[in-house]
């Protein structure tokens, strides 16, 4: 929608912005709450895992995360805000790492605008021919990022 309002680039620097304090706001309201649900995290094998995944490659996976089509970002930040994750480290890489999916989406949106439909086709299908083998692999590349935490905490 940014891309059909404000164009491709005023797109997505509205958008990304919007995005970041949004995922910001997310990240603080976690990080608040955060004293109170400690006492059941440390009881957590799982809150644990993450812990030691965010220790040995936390930016790298999170930076990857939020790159990858289709997971559940609003999810990222609620959960990101619960552990010892700087804040800085956090705006960074869900700033950066939702602009190429931005970028796109904005630059679909700015040819449909522009009456560039054949654009927003070619658009379209390259984002697809991303995204696609992306989505399909996703529980592998899940299985992956996973083992790959796992063999970093030993």
């Amino acid at each position: 929608m940014g891309g059909f309002l404000f164009g491709k680039w005023l797109g997505l620097i509205y958008s990304t912005i919007g995005l970041s304090l949004g995922s910001f706001l997310a990240f603080f309201i976690s990080r608040q709450f955060r004293r109170f649900v400690q006492p059941w995290l440390q009881r957590s094998e799982l809150y644990w895992k993450f812990e030691g995944l965010l220790e040995h490659q936390g930016i790298f996976v999170c930076f990857f995360l939020y790159v990858f089509p289709g997971f559940p970002k609003d999810f990222l930040c609620y959960l990101l805000g619960l552990t010892r994750m700087p804040w800085q480290v956090f705006v960074f890489i869900s700033t950066v790492g939702r602009i190429p999916g931005t970028l796109m989406l904005s630059w679909q949106g700015a040819e449909i605008y522009q009456g560039n439909f054949m654009g927003f086709i070619i658009l379209l299908l390259f984002s697809a021919a991303v995204a696609g083998p992306a989505w399909y692999y996703r529980d592998k590349i899940y299985s992956w990022v996973e083992k790959w935490s796992e063999e970093g905490t030993r």
